[in-house]
């Protein structure tokens, strides 16, 4: 299974999955507005952390499907996939510590979305660490090498083992190795994961190579704010001031990245995102980011039936552009 057909199997088991947990979640936050015994009340409590906590699982692994793409000659930069580890898992709480061994190549020929979604799927809970290392794989030959991955993590048990169960056929595809070395509920478990590898030592990456972006904000205020930050890191930007400006010069140019505004006069984020996902060719591929002001589930459920491939809520800040771009462009834009 390529890239691609993992990518899309994880965004429909998310959404299948999704479907069944939300009413079930729906139910226990009702229940949990009427008069219960004390008892009740912490089994219920314990329900809905533990339905959250997978809930947000699968919203990684959706995300991952729509984010993670392989560099342009197949390999992936170790430092964009450790970053968007950290990054991602720091705007959620729940920082991660990552460690790459010294004398580990920068660059690796390997599957970008399905190492991604392992990480991911095996990182979600708190308190997860994560060490990687590269080395010559003794049983298949001096011309092979593997990455070892070694995961030590807690968290609630049940949620750990489904995490497992998902991610051992998802190691066999890669071609690895999974080992388990449980040390007990409280203590967590320690698993060590052999992927096969091809290193790609090169001399100095070259520099990152700056976006051209459009850029659909309405309010002149946040469309200096947002489009100073753009310039800041690098990029280009192209503005517009309603979703009908934004179509035209999303037909007319061509973009790396489209940032759009949801609320705006003349046509709105949604339905300028329509329209430009209706168009022919790269134009009708191109990334869309919303800019939203409203409640962050909402938004987001909106935002991606409308066929956008992020948000970023306001006030939009610095940080949260980074890490925006280093989800969308992972590797582009090496620390």
């Amino acid at each position: 299974m390529g890239g691609a057909e993992l990518a899309a199997l994880l965004d429909v088991v998310g959404e299948v999955v999704g479907a069944a947990l939300d009413p079930m979640l729906a139910l226990v936050a009702a229940a949990l507005e009427s008069p219960l015994l004390p008892r009740q009340q912490d089994r219920l409590v314990a329900v809905r952390t533990a339905g959250t906590t997978l809930r947000a699982t699968l919203e990684e692994m959706r995300a991952v499907a729509r984010d993670v793409s392989p560099a342009a000659d197949g390999t992936i930069l170790l430092g964009g996939l450790v970053e968007a580890l950290r990054s991602r898992s720091t705007a959620r709480g729940r920082p991660a510590v990552v460690t790459v061994e010294d004398g580990t190549p920068d660059r690796l020929a390997a599957d970008a979305v399905g190492l991604r979604s392992l990480l991911t799927l095996l990182m979600a809970e708190g308190g997860a660490t994560l060490s990687l290392s590269v080395r010559p794989d003794a049983l298949a030959g001096r011309a092979a090498e593997t990455a070892e991955l070694i995961i030590r993590r807690r968290g609630e048990p049940g949620l750990r083992a489904l995490a497992l169960a998902v991610a051992r056929p998802l190691v066999q595809r890669l071609g690895g190795r999974i080992a388990e070395d449980g040390a007990g509920a409280d203590a967590g478990e320690r698993l060590t994961i052999r992927l096969p590898v091809r290193p790609v030592r090169s001399g100095p990456p070259a520099p990152p190579a700056a976006l051209s972006v459009l850029l659909v904000e309405d309010n002149p205020i946040g469309r200096l704010v947002a489009a100073g930050f753009f310039k800041a890191l690098g990029h280009a930007v192209t503005t517009a001031e309603d979703g009908a400006q934004g179509l035209t010069a999303a037909t007319a140019g061509r973009f790396d990245l489209i940032v759009m505004d949801v609320q705006m006069p003349v046509m709105d984020g949604h339905e300028a995102t329509r329209a430009i996902r209706a168009l022919p060719g790269d134009a009708g591929r191109v990334p869309i980011v919303a800019l939203t002001a409203g409640s962050v589930e909402e938004d987001d459920a909106r935002c991606r039936e409308a066929g956008m491939d992020d948000c970023l809520h306001k006030p939009l800040t610095m940080d949260r552009l980074r890490t925006t771009l280093d989800l969308l462009f992972p590797g582009r834009f090496p620390a």
